[in-house]
């Protein structure tokens, strides 16, 4: 698993990671697409276009 916080990856390969969710987060990831492999949380103040652009990974 791999977490990306603001501008930084960490993969719990190479250090601890933990994710703790919501209940809410539990149920949007329960639906996710089988083919997804990414879920984010982020500001109410940030615009889709800036989330789609920050979620890009390489």
């Amino acid at each position: 698993m791999k977490v990306k916080v603001g501008d930084k990856v960490y993969d719990g390969n190479d250090v601890p990671v933990m994710v703790i969710l919501r209940k809410e987060d539990k149920e949007n990831i329960k639906n996710m697409h089988p083919d997804a492999t990414k879920y984010c949380s982020y500001p109410e103040s940030m615009t889709v276009k800036e989330v789609q652009e920050w979620m890009k990974t390489e």
